[in-house]
């Protein structure tokens, strides 16, 4: 089993708003409402892709059960620990004759107590994480929490013999790799963070330099996505180039996070690093053709990792 955590969870709100423009009255043509965060975004693209995937973090108040009950719908296995405090809302505008472009809305997020972090450390991730070959954090921090609470927890669960993904930026990707995890996955503007440096005017093989310092620092592997310029990935003296498939992208929120579910879900079933970053760059191609994140049609992702192409760096 994989276990996906995803600490500040939302509920994702999209609409899809024709010729919207500031400061005058806009007129909705369709919403979408999903269980969002960068970890369920993930959770769905595994079940999606058949993985045996457990969703869990925080939710609380109405959004929190709204999260919960839409993953039962989709017969996703969610654990969460329930909160006292409103889990948050996001909410991303849309123009459908602007493919690719969006405006999104991000709530800060609930604060956790003391007790319901003792709670989740000691009883849910404890036990999922001695169920699951793979755990994913990702994403932000609720308020409560500090940088050193992602070491906190993702000591917790290698205790218990699961390897340790993370996705997330900042102060948290900078404590990550102090706990040696199993993955990273920034994109380019976290990598960017970590090293102060701008890749815009910058080749693939000198941002796979700074990839490769990410993997010194701490990380076993390092899986880096460029956007519309592909993918980077680096493990022990392995590092290899994947181009970004061409398709008609509607939306890019959560392509990183479908990315590291096709990714991991080639992990889980045992395959090579040239297969995971295929299959990872397939399903972030294919949640770029959907209004809603976390979505991939398995038509699409098999077409994609047809015409993917990957290259020895």
């Amino acid at each position: 089993m994989i276990t996906t955590i995803t600490l500040n969870a939302a509920a994702d709100l999209t609409y899809l708003i024709p010729g919207f423009r500031k400061n005058e009255i806009n007129r909705i043509q369709q919403v979408f409402k999903e269980p969002g965060g960068k970890g369920i975004n993930a959770a769905k693209v595994l079940h999606a892709l058949q993985i045996p995937v457990t969703a869990a973090g925080f939710a609380g108040g109405e959004n929190g059960r709204f999260i919960i009950d839409a993953l039962l719908r989709r017969s996703i296995d969610s654990r969460f620990t329930e909160i006292e405090d409103e889990s948050r809302a996001c909410h991303s505008i849309a123009d459908p004759g602007c493919a690719g472009i969006q405006t999104e809305l991000l709530e800060k997020g609930p604060e956790i107590t003391p007790a319901e972090w003792h709670r989740f450390l000691e009883k849910d991730l404890t036990e999922l994480a001695a169920e699951s070959q793979y755990v994913l954090f990702s994403g932000s921090l609720p308020g409560g929490l500090n940088e050193d609470s992602y070491i906190e927890a993702a000591e917790r669960a290698a205790a218990k013999g699961a390897r340790i993904i993370f996705d997330t930026g900042g102060k948290e990707l900078e404590k990550a790799l102090q706990t040696k995890p199993f993955l990273i996955k920034p994109n380019l503007g976290e990598l960017g963070s970590l090293f102060g440096r701008d890749y815009n005017a910058i080749d693939v093989k000198e941002i796979a330099k700074d990839v490769k310092a990410a993997s010194d620092a701490g990380a076993n592997a390092v899986a880096l996505t460029l956007g519309s310029r592909g993918s980077i990935f680096h493990s022990k003296g392995i590092t290899l180039f994947a181009t970004a498939p061409k398709v008609h992208a509607v939306n890019p929120t959560g392509c990183g996070d479908a990315f590291l579910a096709g990714f991991t879900a080639a992990l889980y079933k045992g395959r090579c690093w040239k297969e995971a970053i295929i299959s990872g760059t397939a399903a972030g191609a294919a949640n770029a053709m959907e209004w809603t994140a976390g979505t991939v049609r398995i038509e699409n992702y098999e077409h994609i990792k047809h015409t993917v192409q990957v290259y020895n760096l």
